[in-house]
């Protein structure tokens, strides 16, 4: 078989074609991702709360889809794929905080701040 430059020129086309028909049909595939990006603190004092525990909840069955830890500035930044799904925040000695995704006001500028727990100890124990 004899390969010229017009069968050459042809095949690339064709080629070319059928990469290209087959990126476009998997654009619509793709699921859009919704960047979070705040900051978890303290309620009385503003302070920040460095590793605190966020977990992103399926709405149907409240099974953890994504867990992250905030930086040492209480500082967090990630993306989830469903307005839906819950954001779940907790931190030692203080009660969990959860939020619908959708129920955001804004995205790009979440502020949570953390209630302390007021549980009381209700019991001494004496030890000798």
């Amino acid at each position: 078989m004899h390969w010229n430059t017009s069968r050459i020129q042809l095949m690339l086309v064709y080629v070319f074609c059928i990469l290209f028909c087959f990126h476009h049909s998997t654009l619509g595939q793709k699921t859009s991702l919704i960047r979070l990006y705040g900051k978890v603190v303290d309620k009385e004092t503003l302070g920040p709360l460095p590793f605190a525990n966020i977990l992103v909840k399926d709405v149907t069955d409240g099974k953890a889809i994504k867990g992250i830890v905030t930086q040492k500035t209480g500082i967090f930044d990630f993306s989830v794929t469903s307005l839906d799904d819950s954001l779940v925040v907790r931190y030692v000695g203080y009660k969990p905080f959860t939020i619908r995704i959708g129920d955001l006001q804004n995205p790009m500028g979440i502020l949570i701040a953390m209630e302390k727990e007021t549980k009381k100890i209700i019991k001494k124990v004496r030890l000798k």
